[in-house]
């Protein structure tokens, strides 16, 4: 949506400017709840690929 410099006001264009700012909103908040999501499969598979180099690690020392 594109502002006009003018100070004009067409009828219902507050409600059209509430309707953006909460389609906004609500798209920002599902993005931040996809990044937790992200992060947290991030954070799992860290530790899985800890746990992984030092099981490498143990069986190498053994052989």
């Amino acid at each position: 949506m594109f502002f006009a410099k003018s100070t004009e006001i067409r009828p219902f264009e507050l409600l059209d400017v509430i309707d953006e700012i909460n389609g906004t909103r609500q798209e920002l908040n599902r993005m931040e709840r996809s990044f937790a999501a992200v992060n947290e499969d991030l954070l799992r598979l860290s530790e899985k690929l800890d746990k992984l180099i030092v099981r490498y690690y143990e069986i190498k020392r053994v052989l």
